[in-house]
């Protein structure tokens, strides 16, 4: 083989090599963690912007698409008790070279108290397993819980609440809350709302 011709070969197998690294099972399951640390970081930092945006919104569609449950996502930016010590671990681990969705354990504090769910998380189609970007929350942390009211007229955060015999069914991210009243009353105080870690309620 004449020496042009196996400098081009090398240069094209290193283009194919380098090309390929990116897309290693282990590539895409320290990708999937640091992604979904990135995403349960804006739930600690009381983001749901951020949160959202890394968010399939057919999985949201899906969660409160009967109405049963009030979505209070945008109340993350009011948390009283923000989710605190957020620990992430691998579920699943790559079990063929075409695997691309992993699940992950979520644990947190809040209020002391420990609390977790799992969270799932897809590589985009052609997507760079290090670019958190790439990465799309599948299965939201979205948690659901009943809150009794303080007042007919109630909140979280700037979501008004809709009760039925004085408890009001609502979903959002993990965190500490307050249901308050919409008109600010002498006789009706607010009241705390915990999801994620029911027996810090």
């Amino acid at each position: 083989m004449r020496a042009g011709t196996a400098g081009a070969v090398g240069v094209l197998l290193g283009l194919l090599l380098t090309g390929c690294a990116g897309t290693s099972p282990a590539d895409r399951e320290e990708g999937a963690l640091a992604a979904a640390r990135a995403y349960v970081d804006a739930i600690a930092h009381r983001d749901p912007d951020a949160a959202d945006a890394m968010t399939d919104p057919e999985a949201v569609e899906e969660r409160f698409g009967s109405d049963r449950e009030t979505d209070i996502r945008a109340a993350l930016a009011d948390a009283v008790d923000p989710i605190a010590d957020p620990w992430v671990s691998l579920a699943t681990a790559t079990q063929d070279e075409d695997d691309r969705e992993y699940e992950l354990d979520v644990s947190w504090t809040i209020r002391g108290v420990v609390g977790g769910g799992v969270l799932r998380i897809r590589l985009e189609d052609g997507g760079d397993p290090a670019g958190v970007d790439d990465w799309l929350v599948t299965g939201p942390l979205l948690e659901g819980g009943d809150v009794y009211v303080p007042a007919r007229r109630s909140r979280i955060g700037p979501t008004e609440l809709e009760p039925s015999d004085g408890l009001a069914s609502v979903a959002g991210y993990p965190g500490g809350y307050l249901a308050e009243p919409v008109v600010p009353s002498d006789d009706a105080d607010p009241r705390p709302v915990v999801l994620g870690a029911p027996e810090a309620g």
